[in-house]
């Protein structure tokens, strides 16, 4: 570290309760400040290419035709693959081969496999998690596990079984009334035509008497 001379002219700084900070003191902050941020860029492995633009931000402005953001692992690319086609670091690459051939491994198994087999899932599984930071996006709302979005799947299902029930119940009832007013119509109709051969029987006796009685009639005035 450099070394600090001593001022005597006393800084303004609007974040202390004191009000003004020597120089020296401000100074001595700032390097140890950046001393200590160059220290921690040397340890990382992994360095994007967006410079000031979030994750986020490129996610939504490469969106396809259809209004949908990159995969996971696309998503990564963009955001450490320079335009030249170079990556921002030996790592970055790595973990994009790896991912990628996880993916296309598991797009030629069982699509019932119990392994990770989202984007996204595969590379949190390659670089690890981070409370309230999604791998490859940023920070943000930790995306739901495997596990919730299988029981979320299930409560669906379930309420769609449910509702299904409750139709074919309400279907069942409509069909027995349906039959109800059925075998009441043919109750009408079955009386209706007892009634109408009773009614029947009666004129055709009645005219069968008449006739006879006529038939009497003349051989009487025959005679």
């Amino acid at each position: 570290m450099p070394p600090i001379t001593e001022s005597k002219t006393p800084i303004v700084s609007p974040t202390s309760p004191h009000g003004a900070l020597p120089a020296t003191l401000i100074a001595y902050t700032f390097l140890a400040m950046s001393e200590r941020n160059k220290v921690n860029r040397s340890k990382q492995v992994i360095s994007h290419v967006t410079g000031r633009r979030s994750f986020k931000q490129v996610s939504w402005t490469e969106r396809n035709e259809e209004g949908e953001e990159p995969a996971a692992h696309e998503l990564w690319r963009l955001t450490h693959q320079k335009e030249d086609g170079s990556w921002g670091s030996e790592h970055s690459r790595e973990v994009y081969e790896t991912v990628k051939d996880k993916l296309e491994e598991f797009a030629s198994q069982s699509c019932h496999s119990p392994v990770a087999s989202t984007p996204e899932e595969v590379l949190s599984s390659v670089v690890g998690q981070r409370s309230g930071h999604v791998r490859g996006r940023g920070c943000g709302p930790m995306p739901p596990s495997k596990l919730a979005t299988t029981v979320a799947t299930i409560v669906g299902l379930q309420s769609q079984v449910k509702d299904k029930e409750e139709r074919m119940i309400q279907m069942e009832e409509i069909i027995s009334k349906q039959r109800d007013d059925l075998d009441k119509i043919q109750e009408k109709l079955d009386r209706q035509h007892e009634e109408m051969s009773s009614q029947l029987n009666e004129m055709v006796n009645k005219k069968f008497m008449d006739m006879m009685s006529q038939f009497h009639r003349d051989l009487r005035s025959g005679y």
